[in-house]
């Protein structure tokens, strides 16, 4: 996530997607569209329908990619829980997939992830269950450069009129509720 949004930040990419408001520490000269649409934070892992909140993470281990606003998130459940919740800190250039694979053959135990990335990724790979949600809703948004403000008014109607038109909640539907047809 650092990556994508030193990329926009320099030119290389006009636009990049962020769970929330993307990775800490955040990164100035960055400007953000109003968000897309809202997910909630939860774990995935061989025995993660067992978790039905923060306090049953006592005593577990959860990895995270590094400077994401799931780091945060995993930091904050820590704090409330004493010290006793491992984060085991995973690389920021890791893909969500691969994530999922280490979870789904128990390379590691839970993984923190946004729901709607769990919901597709456990449909992917079987063994792999998604936990209740476990936290407030994050919104999705899009980063671009601070001095791109045509770029990013542009984007947030769009994304106003994507919705409003029903055509988000068809491909919602059909890629993320059904995502195997």
């Amino acid at each position: 996530q650092a990556q994508a949004l030193a990329r926009v930040h320099s030119g290389q990419a006009d636009i990049a997607v962020f769970v929330d408001s993307g990775p800490r520490p955040v990164l100035r000269r960055i400007a953000w569209t109003r968000e897309f649409e809202l997910t909630y934070p939860v774990v995935v892992g061989r025995d993660a329908r067992a978790i039905k909140s923060v306090a049953d993470l006592a005593g577990r281990t959860i990895a995270v990619r590094r400077h994401s606003a799931l780091e945060q998130r995993a930091v904050e459940w820590r704090d409330r829980l004493g010290g006793e919740l491992n984060i085991l800190r995973l690389d920021p250039v890791i893909s969500e997939q691969e994530i999922a694979r280490r979870a789904a053959s128990r390379r590691i135990d839970l993984a923190l992830m946004d729901q709607r990335r769990a919901r597709l990724e456990a449909a992917v790979f079987r063994p792999l269950e998604v936990s209740t949600e476990l936290g407030p809703a994050m919104p999705i948004r899009w980063a671009v450069r601070d001095n791109a403000g045509l770029l990013r008014d542009t984007i947030s109607s769009w994304i106003d009129d994507f919705v409003a038109s029903g055509q988000f909640a068809r491909l919602e539907k059909q890629y993320v509720e059904n995502p195997l047809r």
